[in-house]
Order: C-alpha cells, then sequence, then structure tokens
C-alpha cells in the first residue's frame, strides 16, 4: 500500500480508518465500507474498525454539522485530532458538500476540497488527506484500496468477475441464448466440446442432449437427440432397427442361419413340426415337416420319412414301403386273404378250376371266352369267335351254312375265316366260293355300308351282297 510523505504502514491504516469511519457516519452503507476495510486487512481490522463503528452508531449525527465533535470522536486528544479540527476549520460545512467523506481531499495548497465525482480520496497521512483518485479501477474500485482479484474487473464501482453471463470478458458483456462464459467469450453449451458446462467435452458416440452428454445408441436416443425407437425396435448403429428379424434377431447383429427364423427374439430351426417353415406353425400328428410345409408321412410319395418314396405296387403301411401284392397286403394295408385265397393284383380271389383264369374275381376260358380271349378283357368284335385264345371272324354266312365256322366243312378247313385284315375278307368274297353243293346264293363285299343277307356284319370298309 503506498505510504503519503513522512507516513508509516500503521499511520496508514489509521488514516484509511478513520475515512472509513468517516464514510460510515456519513451515511454510506456499511456492505461497502465493511468491504473497504477487509481491503486493509491486519489485525488492526479486528480490534480498531468495531470499536470505531460502535463510536459512531453511539452518536447518531455522526457529526456530519459538527467537524470538532467528529474530530473529537474519531481521535484521542493529541496532535492528529488538532490536525483534524484545523482541517475541517480551513473550509466550513465541507462534511455537507462533499458526498461523504471519503470524497474530502487536501488540495496543493493545503485546503480541504471535494473531489470530482467517480473518486475518492485515496493515500496520504491525516494531516495530509492524500489525492483524489478515480474509483474505477482494480487497484481502488468504489472505494480507496478496494484492489480486485485476478480475473476480475471494476464494473460500477464494485470488483466484479469476468467469467459470468452478466459480464463476460468485459463489463456488461451479457452471454444471450443458454450461451455460458468459457475464458472471458460467450460460448454455445449445447456442443459436444461444452456440454453444459464450459469445458464439458462428450465422449465419442455422445452428443449434446439438453446440456448432458447423452449415448447415441440407445432406444431413447438413437442416432440424434429424442429419436426414440418403437416397442421391439433395438438402436443399431445409430438407426432404429427391428429385432425381430433373421437380420437381427433379439439384438443387433444378430443374424440367423440358414433355414432358421427369428422367433421370440431367438433364432429357431424352421424345419421342425413345432416350426415348420414359420414361427409357430405346428405339424398335426403323423405329419412331417418338409422343405417347409407340413406334410402327411403316410403316403407312397412320403412314407415314414420326407422323400421316401414307394415303388410300383407298394403303399406305406405304418411309415413303411410294403408290397400290396400279398396275402397280408392285398391291395391295401393290413388286408389279409381269407384261407384258400390268393392276392391276384390287389384283390383275394378263389383260385379258379384247371384251364381257367381269374378275370377281376371270375374264372373264365380265355381260350374261348369272347369277352376275355387270350388275356382279361380283351373282347372279340361282332361276328368274332374265340379259337384257341385267338378273335377268328367269318366274312359272311348264308342261311346258317357255309360259314358258321363249326358245321362247314369249307370253313371248319378254313376258307371261310376272316384273318382280322381288309384284304383277307375281300380275297375271300372275290373269289365266289361255294362251301356247299345246295348253296345258290354267292355273296360278295363291296365298298358300301350295309349287312349280309344272313345277318352277320361284313368287317372293315366292306359291305356283302348276291353277286349279280
Amino acid at each position: 500500500m503506498p505510504m503519503g510523505p513522512g507516513g508509516s504502514r500503521s499511520s496508514e491504516i489509521e488514516r484509511r480508518f478513520d475515512q472509513l469511519t468517516l464514510a460510515l457516519a456519513n451515511g454510506v452503507p456499511r456492505r461497502t465500507v465493511l468491504k473497504a476495510g477487509l481491503a486493509l486487512g491486519g489485525a488492526l481490522l479486528g480490534s480498531m474498525l468495531p470499536m470505531r463503528l460502535s463510536s459512531v452508531a453511539a452518536d447518531p449525527g455522526g457529526g456530519n454539522s459538527d467537524p470538532a465533535k467528529l474530530c473529537q470522536t474519531l481521535f484521542p486528544p493529541g496532535p492528529e485530532r488538532g490536525k483534524c479540527v484545523s482541517s475541517f476549520a480551513q473550509t466550513p460545512g465541507l462534511l455537507s458538500q462533499c458526498a461523504n467523506p471519503l470524497t474530502i481531499c487536501v488540495s496543493p495548497a493545503g485546503v480541504p476540497a471535494c473531489c470530482p465525482a467517480g473518486q475518492g480520496c485515496c493515500g496520504g497521512t491525516v494531516a495530509q488527506l492524500g489525492a483524489c483518485t478515480p474509483l474505477n479501477t482494480t487497484q481502488n474500485c468504489g472505494v480507496c484500496g478496494i484492489t480486485c482479484l485476478a480475473g476480475e474487473a471494476c464494473c460500477n464501482g464494485v470488483c466484479t468477475p469476468l467469467n459470468t453471463v452478466s459480464n463476460c470478458g468485459a463489463c456488461g458483456s451479457a452471454c444471450t441464448g443458454g450461451q455460458g462464459c468459457c475464458n472471458g467469450t460467450c460460448t454455445d453449451l449445447t456442443t459436444t466440446a461444452n456440454c453444459g458446462a464450459c469445458g464439458n467435452a462428450c465422449a465419442t458416440g455422445q452428443a449434446c442432449c439438453n446440456g448432458v452428454c447423452t449415448d447415441l445408441s440407445t432406444v431413447a436416443n438413437c442416432g440424434s437427440c429424442g429419436n426414440v425407437c418403437a416397442a421391439g425396435q433395438g438402436c443399431c448403429n445409430g438407426s432404429c432397427t427391428d429385432l425381430t428379424t433373421a437380420a437381427n434377431c433379439g439384438t443387433c447383429g444378430n443374424a440367423c442361419a440358414a433355414g432358421e427364423g427369428c422367433c421370440n427374439a431367438t433364432c429357431t430351426d424352421l424345419t421342425t413340426t413345432a416350426n415348420c417353415g414359420s414361427c409357430g406353425t405346428a405339424c398335426a400328428p403323423g405329419q412331417g415337416c418338409c422343405s417347409g410345409t407340413c406334410v402327411d408321412l403316410s403316403t407312397a410319395a412320403n412314407c415314414g420319412s420326407c422323400g421316401t418314396a414307394c415303388g410300383t405296387g407298394q403303399g406305406c403301411c405304418g411309415g413303411t414301403c410294403a408290397d400290396l401284392t400279398t396275402n397280408t397286403n392285398c391291395g391295401a394295408c393290413g388286408v389279409t386273404c381269407s384261407a384258400g385265397q390268393t392276392c391276384i393284383n390287389g384283390a383275394c380271389v378263389t383260385p379258379c378250376p384247371s384251364g381257367q383264369t381269374s378275370c377281376n374275381g371270375t374264372c373264365v376260358n380265355m381260350q374261348t371266352d369272347v369277352n376275355n380271349c387270350g388275356a382279361c378283357g380283351n373282347a372279340c368284335g361282332v361276328g368274332g369267335t374265340c379259337n384257341a385264345g385267338a378273335c377268328q371272324y367269318c366274312c359272311c354266312s348264308c342261311q346258317g351254312k357255309g360259314f358258321l365256322g363249326l358245321t362247314d366243312s369249307s370253313c371248319t378247313a378254313g376258307a371261310g375265316f376272316y384273318d382280322g385284315t381288309e384284304q383277307g375278307c375281300q380275297n375271300l368274297c372275290n373269289e365266289d366260293l361255294q362251301p356247299d353243293s345246295d348253296i345258290t346264293y354267292q355273296y360278295a363285299c363291296y365298298s358300301s355300308p350295309g349287312t349280309c343277307d344272313c345277318g352277320f356284319l361284313c368287317l372293315g370298309a366292306y359291305t356283302c351282297k348276291p353277286p349279280s
């Protein structure tokens, strides 16, 4: 603290206490006076200032109108009280003229006077009341000797930190719009570098949401602040993703293998009878899951297992391919032939007598049966006969003679039989055969529709007629 000419530290402190006491007596707010006293420091603050404040408080008048009384209150008998009285005596009414005693200084001529507005009397001794000094600096802020701390400025006579939103970097420089004061500069506090507070940097993958560093990989903030994923979704690489698919089953990136589906957030085999082709599709008893479809496993196409096909003449019996031409499975599974029967063509039949064959359960002689001539179901045409298991035909038969085949000697010899071709019949008719001498009518075949007189049809495109 600077000293006045011929002064000492103790006398300077004493003088400053005098000024503070005068200021309090003249109506300067106690808070301002105490703050100025704190700036002086030292043990004297704990002993002298309270005593002075008490003495002034005991005299409500404070000596505003009586300098002698004020000097008597402030100083014990001695030279300093006399100097105090003589100083104020040079300028009567000075106490009432100045803003407060802290603004009274002695001019170079030794005459007390009021300092200009915004200045106070700082430095000097009790006898020499210092010099008028601006009170808007960090060394004298509002009151002489009030020194501002580092990072403070003197704003309107008050030491003010310059790191607040009201005074950011300079007095009155106010930040707006949710900004904060960071290192004396108004700064956006919604960025990842300064999130909610100066220097609060968010980690990688975070964003500044409402002034809080927030993980952007959650369903509440997926990819951006406030982007909420719907039910059943997860946040995968910053995007809301359905977690019920085979690509992301239950969790992000959990891909199901081929043939699996995502069932209740779990990769599930879709080739089972419980989940056949899709989740929850259950096959009925006796079915199997074949290529994603419930299939009856009791058929010849899928016997006992998918794709197990039975051969010709087989059926699926109890999940196993079985021969259906046996006496135990005759025509169908479990059909058993009775004693004395045989399974023929899938039917239980009683064996036919010697020389006969069973056709659809009926015994026939295939050598002579025109409906089963040589084979079951092989029927001879109209006018045909079955001879030795072969169908034979006559071109014409007259009056029951000549071409019946069994009674006429010529027909028996084979001259009158048709071998099944048009050429055979044509040749026979054109030969004008007369098998018996008592037959006077001869017949021939010609190409137009008609019948023979004797009632038998000519086969092919020919018709029998009498010769001209």
